[in-house]
């Protein structure tokens, strides 16, 4: 069972003896806002977090953003320390979940057509999707603004997944590639978000676009579409570490931009005209990626 946030910083000063007081010291923060980490009141924004991991790699290398994903078996493994360790008293989880009950009728997506397929391809050409992110996509709710975002996707097995970072939320991700597309699902303890990017056949990708689905904005969470373009900032081969560093490097790109400050051909990549107006002027007249792929950039080395 994966324990919450703040038993496994409990955990992490536990066994490397840091205390409050000098953790706040070294992120330069003040120590009232660790207790609040520590009690569950709060968990650190995607800046504080990503200072938090560089501190305990400094210290534990190779610790990573995903390591504050694990169990407290697995984390006390990395950090050099026998389970039992973290048996001693450590703060609440922010929420107990209740006990639920083995669904009677899970689909098995083994009988789509198409799953087989798409775990095949997955396995064997995901992997030149790992790495650092760039993501751009309007906002809604802020028609004058666009949101600038980090995601970072990881190979996980026959899978991908990952998160993605914007400048107030982290959301987990899993992911993949079906037709050549691929297919990225987002979540936060609510909602799923769809994103799903035009075929990239060469192997290194500079830069792809695709269509994203979401809820959109209270109050009616009405789903809405809209065109996101995502550029990597790592190469595939990136370690996590290297990764991490980038994440560091590039936390000012986490952000709302304004659109004055966003080319012309920015905005209206993002922004396409489409509709019966757009038809009749020899356009298109729904929503879709960029059917010529002038916005996907691909090349074989």
């Amino acid at each position: 069972m994966t324990t919450g946030f703040a038993d496994r910083l409990a955990l992490v000063l536990k066994a490397r003896a840091i205390s409050r007081g000098q953790l706040a010291a070294e992120l330069q923060i003040d120590k009232s806002l660790v207790s609040r980490w520590l009690s569950g009141g709060t968990v650190p924004g995607n800046h504080n977090l990503s200072r938090l991991t560089a501190f305990v790699a400094a210290q534990v290398p190779g610790f990573t953003m995903f390591d504050w994903e694990s169990d407290t078996a697995r984390l006390a493994s990395r950090l050099g320390i026998d389970d039992a360790v973290s048996s001693g008293p450590l703060s609440a989880p922010i929420h107990t979940l209740p006990s639920v009950p083995p669904f009677a009728n899970v689909p098995d997506f083994g009988i789509l057509p198409a799953f087989a397929a798409a775990t095949h391809d997955t396995a064997t050409r995901g992997s030149r999707y790992c790495g650092l992110w760039r993501s751009w996509m309007p906002t809604f709710g802020r028609p004058n603004d666009f949101h600038c975002e980090h995601t970072v996707i990881q190979k996980d097995g026959d899978w991908l997944t990952g998160y993605a970072l914007g400048f107030s939320y982290r959301w987990p991700l899993v992911a993949m590639i079906a037709n050549g597309q691929l297919f990225m699902h987002l979540s936060d303890s609510i909602n799923f978000v769809t994103r799903q990017f035009s075929r990239a056949d060469e192997p290194i990708i500079d830069q792809i676009d695709g269509l994203m689905m979401s809820p959109a904005s209270l109050p009616h969470q009405a789903p809405t579409a809209c065109r996101i373009i995502m550029q990597p900032i790592t190469p595939p081969e990136a370690t996590i570490v290297e990764v991490d560093a980038a994440i560091i490097d590039h936390a000012a790109d986490r952000r709302l931009v304004p659109g004055a400050e966003l080319d012309e051909t920015m905005r209206s990549d993002l922004l396409p005209d489409c509709g019966p107006s757009a038809q009749s002027a020899g356009g298109d007249r729904l929503l879709r990626s960029d059917t010529a792929q002038r916005l996907v950039r691909t090349r074989y080395f």
